[in-house]
């Protein structure tokens, strides 16, 4: 005969006298929150009291001075004194005259003679200045290698321009940096 297996009962535990004894009763939370609220204030009295700033009264001398009287405090200035000073502003003011220097501007071929260039890095090696130009090359731009000999040595300079005005430059910078190409400086 097939056996049924759902249906299967399970024994029971028989309560015992040691089971009804053990079971404990939750705190209520209205007694947490009493509990934390009192903590709290406690703690926040404990931080008064500790970090109050210490008042130290130094002793005063007790002298007694009197007010000043209005009179000695405001002395009348007689009308002759104050008609012979050098208030009169109306007048030199109004008779005044400002000289400005004024700049005379550059000549055109001298302003026309002023370019900038922009030095984006200086390198020892040949090949760290190739790579540079290639990386400024991907932007859109021309740059080119110009090998200088200082007192410590061959240098392989990275330079782009000249350029004729300073705003042109700037601007040439600002797209490279969006490019991530950080170091340029305009000279």
């Amino acid at each position: 005969m097939p056996k049924d297996f759902a249906k299967k009962s399970r024994k029971r535990k028989s309560a015992s006298r040691l089971d009804s004894q053990n079971t404990s009763h939750p705190i209520p939370v209205w007694i947490w929150l009493l509990a934390g609220l009192i903590l709290g204030v406690f703690a926040t009295v404990f931080m008064y009291i500790q970090y109050q700033p210490t008042v130290i009264e130094k002793p005063v001398s007790k002298v007694e001075t009197k007010p000043p009287s209005a009179k000695s405090r405001y002395k009348a200035v007689p009308a002759e004194e104050a008609s012979e000073s050098d208030f009169n502003y109306h007048t030199d003011l109004e008779n005044k005259t400002v000289e400005v220097p004024v700049e005379e501007p550059l000549p055109a071929s001298k302003a026309e003679k002023r370019t900038f260039i922009m030095q984006c890095g200086s390198f020892r090696k040949e090949a760290s200045a190739e790579k540079l130009r290639a990386q400024i090359a991907m932007s859109g731009f021309e740059a080119t290698i110009k090998e200088t000999i200082e007192k410590n040595g061959l240098w392989h300079r990275v330079v782009l321009g000249p350029y004729s005005s300073k705003r042109v430059a700037e601007r040439e910078r600002h797209q490279l940096q969006r490019n991530n190409i950080n170091n340029c400086q305009i000279w």
